[in-house]
């Protein structure tokens, strides 16, 4: 199973090599870090794997997968695809093959995985989506 481990600062790289230190985290090769830049002029500033300081702790990790390249030219604070649209499947798709996650295979828990993000939660007592108050046109 993958465990995807998200970090922007080398401080968050610190802690989540904390944690697989201490606790089980699965195989080394199965152990992915998704690195994101959130600073603003993240062209001018390393992001925390490009430091040499870092390199050995990403040795605990059998793969490096930098968000920022990924949904190149936009920077992640503004970057948010809207939820259960095509882009956002497509983003999806997009980043569990740079992470290795096979899509639809079966996790070491029986689950499998899903491909669209979860609905945003509905707030309040609204009608279901084509009940007759939400229905338009004829």
């Amino acid at each position: 199973m993958r465990h995807v481990f998200e970090v922007s600062t080398g401080f968050g790289l610190c802690g989540v090599a904390a944690i697989i230190e201490r606790f089980e985290t699965g195989r080394r090769e199965d152990r992915v870090l998704l690195v994101m830049n959130t600073v603003q002029a993240f062209e001018a500033v390393p992001a925390v794997h490009e430091l040499p300081e870092y390199a050995p702790l990403l040795e605990l990790f059998g793969r490096v997968v930098h968000l920022n390249d990924l949904i190149a030219p936009e920077h992640p604070h503004g970057w948010s695809p809207a939820p259960n649209s095509h882009a956002a499947r497509l983003a999806t798709a997009q980043l569990h093959a740079a992470c290795g996650i096979e899509e639809g295979r079966s996790t070491g828990s029986g689950s499998s995985r899903s491909t669209a993000p979860p609905p945003p939660p509905s707030s309040g007592s609204s009608p279901a989506p084509g009940s007759p108050s939400t229905r338009t046109g004829s």
